[in-house]
């Protein structure tokens, strides 16, 4: 049975509407397993750190939260950011964190497949949103769901935090990635400018 879009642990397996003791029982234990197309995952929300079932395989979805984690993922985001090198991209990261900047992964086979920096803020233009940074799967996992999958959860999370636009910048010459996000609903909104100091 398909559920419905307002997963916080709110409705149960079937779609119904759970009762407020039994919300507060499913924030205590491990996480039901939700259908969504293909794709099955956790969808009770844990922050920090969830277990994942996808196509049969088992992985973890969780936030970095300490140097080594960081270093596990650099790998996988340095294909974004080849500009940086590891112990920079590192810095930069632990720097970025204590403004709030988080960096979440999906690892299955203990391999990092897809890597998402974000954050949370809110603006006179979007009210409260969820700004990504980055946002990347490694070579040789692409086109296999694990974007999507890291992408959906990024969606949840933003709901959760009651945030009203999910909004990111792409460089211009990604066009895998704009067919990506256009696929999954997200628009075109705005021309974004830079200039060099």
């Amino acid at each position: 049975m398909k559920m419905k879009k307002k997963f916080r642990g709110v409705y149960d397996e079937k779609g119904e509407r759970r009762s407020k003791q039994e919300e507060a029982e499913v924030a205590r234990r491990p996480a039901v397993v939700m259908r969504h197309g293909r794709l099955s995952y956790n969808v009770a929300w844990q922050p920090l750190r969830c277990t994942v079932s996808y196509y049969m395989r088992d992985g973890t979805l969780a936030l970095v939260s300490n140097e080594m984690d960081i270093r596990r993922c650099c790998s996988v985001l340095r294909q974004l950011r080849p500009h940086l090198e590891e112990s920079a991209m590192v810095d930069q990261i632990v720097r970025q964190q204590a403004a709030g900047y988080l960096l979440a992964y999906f690892e299955s086979d203990q391999v990092i497949r897809s890597v998402a920096g974000f954050r949370y803020s809110e603006n006179l233009a979007y009210g409260k949103f969820m700004y990504v940074d980055d946002l990347v799967t490694n070579s040789d996992d692409r086109s296999q769901g694990f974007g999507k999958l890291l992408f959906d959860w990024l969606v949840a999370a933003a709901r959760e935090r009651g945030c009203e636009v999910l909004a990111l910048d792409s460089g211009v010459q990604r066009f895998g990635a704009h067919r990506f996000y256009l696929v999954n609903r997200m628009s075109i909104m705005s021309h974004h400018f830079t200039l060099r100091l």
